[in-house]
């Protein structure tokens, strides 16, 4: 299957951004590129900053907010509503000095911004002048301009002028917006760049994370599932307390539990208990009811139709089976980000069910190499190296399930180890990018875009460890002569330790634009930024 990705659907990615992707290079601040959606005539604005504050400023980071907000983004001419709910907000103090990161929340995954603000001599008013830089649009080109964030009308989107000031209280609940304005990005015409924020409000986080209880020994479980018209299974783990169980955070990250109350042969487990923050979320568990969305698959382009909605329910309800201690529900559990209303939703479980395990050795299944993809023909388009998509099979050799976060895999390149992000042990979970190659994955596949393309083959092994036990699969060689598969017995490369990743990555199209769905196929644009200051940017293909 050697080159089964086409020129005629990379040509099709160009075909209106390709002069656009040639001018795009990193920047500091952010390389952007946004389009006015409304043309005002407002005259010339006074800044009251010409340099984006992109480091965190010196004070104190104010713990445990949530922001929240009536949020706008530019789709095409037209500016787009959503309620954003559940995201980490950072407000620095210093004195009577207060800073804002990333308060135009729909750019946050772009643009790492913040504005400053002052607190009045009562300390319960802050207020935020405005315009103040907050991005370079269109860098190292002749439409190169600085955009701002600026306070204007929210009805119609015009400044207002003798009104350019963002007004909120301030006490021990958080900030809340009491100008009725809204933040959004403009330049010094007043022309509105289609994103903004209104209705603002940064509350104190309440709600804390379930901890395990000293001395209870949990179980080993796994979780079955559907999600998004397939099937999954993970592993969990339960703790029984008399009529109180502790259920393992299925995102698997963090020390927090899930906890519901066993009534005879029903197990109930309360929605909206707060799982904690990771990435910049915070996360909940919720109950769904049908709702159509769609779900392109990143590795293969499929598209699936499914079905989930956050609804007021409750508790979620397990059917319990004392004499085996399963658990199932014929409910749709989800994570979502934010407790009340449907925002980002992390991870969906249709029908979920726990049953008890036992974690054995095991040989897992052989790797299989799908496809490769040499770029050297589409250097013009600024594309280098190879696409490799394969499959890392999470079952044994037996199709028995095991436990994914004990799965690692190693590859080697023209028969010579290959290191990936730091090692030569790839974490079956981990997904991620660095200077020269990005990783990115869905159930069992990956697709790996690499700057040096190999010549002759690519050897994938997968390994299983149990305790001090380890086993390995068989070698899959894939030659790229004739694009076939070979399988054999033996040992690619011992491993070594994993080296730093980077700290953030950000998503583009060739325009410039934050990008977060990547339903459409096409050739995006990867910033990676590294704890030690260092930017990489570089094309893929996805």
């Amino acid at each position: 299957m050697k080159h089964n990705v086409t020129l005629t659907l990379i040509l099709a990615a160009f075909s209106s951004a390709i002069a656009c992707a040639q001018q795009f290079r990193p920047a500091n601040p952010a390389p952007v590129r946004l389009q006015v959606v409304s043309v005002q005539k407002a005259g010339q604005l006074t800044p009251v900053t010409t340099t984006p504050i992109v480091s965190q400023p010196e004070g104190d980071l104010l713990p445990n907010l949530e922001w929240t907000s009536r949020a706008c983004y530019a789709e095409g001419q037209s500016a787009v509503w959503k309620d954003r709910e559940g995201l980490v907000a950072e407000v620095v103090r210093k004195g009577n000095e207060m800073y804002l990161h990333n308060p135009v929340s729909m750019l946050a995954g772009s643009i790492s911004c913040w504005v400053k603000g002052s607190l009045g001599s009562d300390g319960t008013v802050l207020t935020i002048p405005t315009p103040q830089a907050y991005a370079l649009n269109n860098p190292g080109t002749e439409q190169e301009t600085m955009l701002y964030a600026t306070r204007i009308s929210a009805t119609d989107g015009s400044v207002e002028n003798g009104k350019m000031d963002l007004t909120f209280t301030y006490g021990d609940e958080g900030l809340t917006q009491t100008d009725g304005g809204m933040l959004a990005i403009t330049d010094l015409e007043g022309n509105f760049y289609g994103y903004g924020d209104m209705k603002i409000l940064l509350r104190a986080i309440t709600d804390k994370v379930t901890t395990l209880p000293d001395g209870l020994v949990p179980e080993s479980y796994t979780l079955s599932y559907e999600s998004q018209g397939s099937k999954g299974k993970q592993t969990a783990q339960v703790a029984f307390d008399g009529s109180e169980v502790y259920i393992s955070n299925p995102l698997g990250s963090g020390s927090s539990w899930l906890k519901a109350t066993l009534d005879g042969n029903t197990l109930s487990l309360a929605t909206r208990q707060y799982l904690g923050a990771e990435a910049g979320y915070l996360f909940y568990m919720g109950a769904a009811k049908d709702s159509t969305y769609v779900v392109s698959n990143p590795i293969t382009g499929d598209q699936t139709v499914g079905t989930y909605n956050l609804i007021d329910k409750p508790a979620i309800l397990f059917d319990y089976d004392p004499a085996t201690k399963t658990f199932h529900s014929s409910d749709i559990m989800i994570v979502n980000a934010g407790k009340n209303r449907i925002g980002d939703t992390y991870v969906a479980y249709g029908k979920p069910a726990y049953v008890p395990w036992t974690m054995l050795p095991a040989t897992p299944a052989t790797p299989k190499i799908d496809s490769y993809l040499d770029l050297s023909p589409y250097a013009s388009y600024g594309l280098s190296g190879a696409i490799v998509t394969f499959t890392v099979p999470s079952v044994d050799v037996d199709d028995n399930f095991i436990a994914q976060e004990n799965l690692y895999y190693r590859m080697s390149f023209d028969g010579q180890p290959k290191e990936l992000f730091g090692a030569r042990d790839i974490p079956y979970y981990f997904t991620g990018s660095d200077a020269s190659a990005v990783l990115q994955g869905s159930g069992d596949s990956r697709q790996l875009q690499v700057d040096t393309a190999p010549t002759d083959s690519i050897s994938i092994q997968s390994f299983y460890v149990v305790g001090s036990e380890t086993r390995a699969s068989d070698i899959v060689t894939y030659l790229i002569a004739d694009g076939t598969s070979h399988v054999t017995n033996g040992l690619l490369a011992v491993s070594q330790p994993v080296a730093a990743a980077p700290v953030a990555t950000s998503w583009y199209d060739l325009s410039g634009r934050a990008v977060s769905d990547f339903s459409s196929h096409g050739v995006y644009v990867c910033k990676m930024r590294y704890a030690d200051g260092k930017v990489t940017v570089k094309k893929v293909l996805r």
